[in-house]
């Protein structure tokens, strides 16, 4: 499934560059066999008017879980992904 189908899914959407580079990234990762991975959130936490979880990433290939704090934001009722965090998740289940 490409990028474009996600980009409302992260605050302020993701460029051509970084999503053509994410899908990339992402079928490179299937094909090493990195897939399936499972994303555990557990404590979210109000941050001001954003909020933050714990999210830890397993999969085959990852010696223990993958653990990262993203930041979710309140764009017009919806919570989203910041931009930064969806880049880091991307990168984290990918690295």
């Amino acid at each position: 499934m490409s990028y474009t189908t996600k980009t409302n899914l992260v605050e302020n959407g993701i460029s051509p560059d970084e999503g053509q580079l994410a899908d990339h990234d992402l079928r490179k990762a299937y094909r090493d066999g990195k897939f399936p991975e499972t994303f555990n959130v557990t404590n979210i936490q109000p941050v001001g008017p954003n909020a933050t979880a714990d999210v830890a990433i397993s999969g085959p290939k990852f010696a223990g879980p993958v653990s990262k704090q993203p930041m979710f934001v309140n764009q017009g009722g919806n919570w989203i992904l910041s931009h930064d965090s969806a880049l880091a998740l991307v990168q984290a289940a990918t690295g």
